[in-house]
């Protein structure tokens, strides 16, 4: 199944979804010491960045940001469990959320950026 979010349904879906894999990705990340390579990494959706994404996204307590590169089309995840680290958390914290939303059926996955 790949999800979209085209209609209101969706976008219900996705803000719930979203906040599942918040909750996961707190999980795992918890107890987990902030060490390893310094990144930036975060994981991303692919859906386009229209005002309604925006508002389901951030309805989730995310902020959503524009793709770049081979990631164009896709929208970035901010605010992650995980992000406040630089190091192991941070990319734990991007793979968990980016897992839990492709079991839940969307098509996602994680912007690796070493800094």
């Amino acid at each position: 199944m790949n999800r979209t979010a085209n209609t209101p349904q969706d976008l219900t879906g996705l803000t719930k979804d979203l906040r599942a894999a918040q909750s996961a990705a707190e999980v795992a990340i918890t107890g987990v010491p902030d060490g390893g390579t310094c990144c930036l990494d975060h994981p991303v959706i692919l859906l386009p960045l229209t005002d309604a994404v925006k508002e389901a996204i951030k309805a989730a307590g995310l902020r959503p940001g524009n793709g770049y590169g081979f990631w164009k089309g896709f929208t970035a995840l901010r605010g992650f469990p995980g992000e406040r680290f630089q190091g192991t958390p941070r990319t734990l914290g991007a793979d968990t959320m980016a897992k839990v939303l492709a079991d839940l059926g969307w098509t996602t996955g994680v912007h690796y950026q070493m800094d």
